[in-house]
């Protein structure tokens, strides 16, 4: 055996017996790891504490300024802190009643799972100048439809259901404003206001009235097998 290689191994054993008998145990290991996530939520907690200061101090410098609320609305959202959003974007609606969104968003709208029904959509949606007020309802909707780790997150199946009924007003305002009065009557746009409009009536128990809507969605957007089923159940119980 050579001398480099005598060396080599001189070199490996304590060094394969110190990781050995050494290493860390699992529980310890586990513990370990438990306590590095700990201080990462901690961080990111204290930098979202000082990011949400930050809109806080520009809503009390000016607090009749609609953007700065929308703002807000959005970093909430995004945080998924949805009620805290829609109550942003209820102010920014107070200040601003027109207030509409001017930027090009891609918008896929799938089937939600908390119904037994659902509406496919089956391309991605982009759009642009729209109501605040589809924003709105939508975090009232995913309040509902995406429970998360939150203290906006509803509790109870009275706020969720209170929570579902502000969404449909607000989806039927949007859609009045934008639809209705003809402001963006984008085919896509349109696709995405009937979608949620008709789950939300559905989540809601007003299926007559949701099948009215998905009746209306299928004559310009492609939707899934039970809602076709459905929509030609309705059609035939109407004749």
């Amino acid at each position: 055996m050579s001398k480099n290689r005598r060396l080599a191994i001189i070199y490996i054993i304590p060094f394969f017996l110190l990781t050995v008998c050494v290493s860390t145990p699992p529980a310890e290991e586990a513990a370990s790891l438990s306590l590095t996530e700990n201080k990462e939520q901690e961080v990111k907690a204290e930098q979202e504490l000082k990011e949400e200061q930050v809109f806080q101090q520009a809503v009390a410098d000016d607090p009749y300024d609609a953007e700065t609320y929308h703002n807000m609305g959005y970093y909430y959202y995004t945080r998924e802190r949805y009620i805290s959003a829609a109550g942003s974007w209820e102010k920014a609606l107070e200040l601003e009643p027109d207030f509409r969104i001017e930027t090009t968003l891609g918008f896929h709208w799938t089937p939600n799972t908390a119904s037994k029904q659902g509406v496919r959509i089956t391309r991605n949606l982009n759009f642009n100048d729209f109501s605040l007020y589809l924003f709105l309802a939508t975090a009232y909707y995913d309040a509902v439809l995406k429970p998360v780790a939150s203290p906006d997150n509803p509790v109870s199946e009275q706020e969720k259901q209170s929570l579902l009924e502000k969404a449909f007003t607000a989806y039927s305002q949007g859609y009045n404003i934008d639809i209705i009065t003809g402001k963006n009557d984008d085919r896509n746009l349109k696709t995405i206001y009937l979608g949620f409009i008709g789950t939300t009536l559905d989540l809601l128990g007003r299926n007559d009235l949701a099948d009215s809507i998905f009746i209306e969605l299928a004559k310009i957007a492609d939707v899934d097998d039970a809602i076709a089923k459905r929509i030609d159940d309705a059609i035939a119980g109407s004749d």
